[in-house]
């Protein structure tokens, strides 16, 4: 070939000296290990973790997986690199340690992940549950893993997103200069005013951005149904995705709700709402927020609710709230079906969607594949199916319409051939 010519891209296989990483670790907590299921082959997972730029996942057998020793019943452990491909294999040491037991495994030489690694026969299951051995400290399994890599091609690196944090400053540095838009709330027994930007709120809240399009920007809109720090809350979210610490959910999530759900900031109405629904239900407010759930559109919180009203019947029964259901002849109905349906198997997320059955789907489930399919997943479980199903009735509707489109296409070209051929 002869003339100039353009190289697009360059590559250097082999030869390239590889270096070392530090170590650094992992850990998965699994928590009330003697109650996992302990079959054979059963596995327990961590979620997806990240160390040194890669994705990896600790994977336990608590009574073996299926290749382990039969003699006795051990406890596999391994280490599974979920950023692995058959392009892109990842060498590594690794040594599984279960720090309450002083047991440490591994760390001596590089294996290539393609993609997991680990121990069939990591302890024995009677060896762990032995308390003596202090394996499980508050009945709790916890695995750590020393990971040291080394790459062809080490993970880019990229500065971190500063977006939020500086969104958060742009919105802590507003007053009354340098905003249009500003909120009279109440602060304790007086007022406060807080300031915000209409650009930003039109495009992360139109709820809110709607208050301020026929009010003077000089005249405080006043927002008389939220306390101040509750208000701040909301804007914090807006401007910034900020979610308030577990702590401060736990103490006021009521009021996160209701702000939350009226003016349209569902992000921050969910996190309420799981908060709630994990840690927050007890047979004295187990009625009460069934309510509430119903009231504010909180599927998931209804669910759990109901779960546990389903689990503890007579005790809800005999709280006061109960006398506030007794009231209300829809949630009275549900509870009712929902007693009836108790002892029914639930079945899996998988199960359910291959069955098209959204009723017994939980909500998590629903609110997943709606995200999916970059639809909103706010609103009761009924709202949730309906307009899941609306969707795919419309996925349909295309794809018959499609499929007939290229039918008649192929009859078409199938009609002018044999005219060619006369």
């Amino acid at each position: 070939m002869s003339g100039r010519y353009e190289v697009v891209d360059e590559d250097h296989v082999g030869g390239r000296e590889q270096v070392a990483s530090e170590w650094k670790t992992i850990r998965a907590v699994f928590h009330n290990f003697a109650e996992l299921p302990s079959e054979r082959g059963n596995c327990t997972t961590s979620s997806v973790l990240e160390c040194h730029g890669l994705k990896w996942q600790i994977g336990m057998y608590p009574g073996g997986d299926g290749v382990s020793s039969e003699e006795d019943e051990f406890v596999s452990i391994y280490l599974r690199g979920k950023s692995c491909t058959n392009a892109d294999n990842i060498k590594a040491k690794y040594k599984i340690r279960i720090p309450s037991a002083g047991r440490a495994v591994g760390g001596k030489a590089f294996r290539i992940f393609s993609p997991c690694l680990g121990y069939r026969d990591y302890a024995k299951r009677e060896s762990v549950l032995d308390a003596s051995k202090n394996y499980l400290p508050n009945g709790n399994l916890t695995v750590e893993i020393d990971i040291q890599v080394t790459l062809d091609k080490p993970p880019a690196w990229t500065p971190s997103n500063t977006l939020s944090p500086d969104m958060l400053a742009f919105l802590d540095a507003a007053d009354a200069l340098n905003t249009d838009v500003s909120f009279e709330v109440a602060s304790g027994d007086g007022k406060e005013q807080l300031y915000a930007h209409g650009p930003i709120l039109a495009a992360r809240c139109p709820t809110l951005a709607s208050l301020a399009e026929d009010c003077d920007p000089d005249t405080p809109i006043p927002i008389g149904d939220v306390q101040a720090d509750v208000f701040r809350m909301l804007l914090r979210f807006i401007y910034g995705g900020e979610i308030p610490t577990t702590e401060v959910i736990k103490t006021q999530a009521k009021d996160i709700i209701h702000a939350a759900d009226k003016y349209g900031c569902t992000g921050l109405k969910l996190a309420a709402e799981a908060e709630m629904a994990a840690a927050c239900i007890t047979t004295e407010n187990a009625a009460e927020l069934i309510l509430f759930a119903d009231a504010t559109n909180c599927a998931m919180l209804k669910e759990v609710a109901m779960e546990y009203f389903v689990a503890n019947a007579d005790e809800v029964i005999a709280s006061a709230g109960y006398e506030q259901v007794r009231e209300s002849p829809a949630v009275l109905a549900e509870l009712v079906a929902a007693m009836a349906s108790g002892n029914k198997k639930r079945p899996t997320s998988s199960d359910a969607g291959s069955e098209r059955d959204y009723k017994r789907t939980r909500v998590a489930s629903l609110r997943q594949k709606l995200d999916e399919k970059k639809l909103d997943v706010d609103g009761s479980k009924e709202m949730l199916i309906s307009r899941l199903e609306a969707a795919e009735a419309e996925a349909r509707a295309q794809a018959e319409a499609q499929a007939q489109a290229e039918a008649q296409a192929q009859a078409q070209a199938e009609a002018q051939a044999q005219g060619e051929n006369v």
